[in-house]
């Protein structure tokens, strides 16, 4: 395994970085992608979340939802998908 030592502002680019990180040589030919680790509270913030019950819609409830709507061009139409 290859380690390489970051410092200075490019430590601050990778701590701040949204997503995917590039990592290109002077050229811009790419060497490598990654992305960085979850800071602590992003992983509480996770695990919040996955503890957390009804946090979301199911897609019944939306479709009924947006179905409410008095609007007929605003109707959903579900297709079921059959596994074969």
């Amino acid at each position: 395994m290859v380690r390489a030592v970051a410092s200075g502002e490019f430590t601050r680019q990778l701590e701040t970085a949204e997503g995917i990180v590039e990592l290109v040589d002077t050229s811009g030919r790419r060497l490598a992608t990654t992305t960085r680790s979850p800071t602590n509270e992003e992983i509480r913030i996770a695990n919040h979340r996955r503890a957390t019950k009804n946090q979301g819609m199911t897609t019944e409830r939306l479709v009924n939802r947006l179905n409410s709507v008095d609007e007929p061009a605003n109707r959903v139409k579900v297709y079921r998908i059959r596994r074969i």
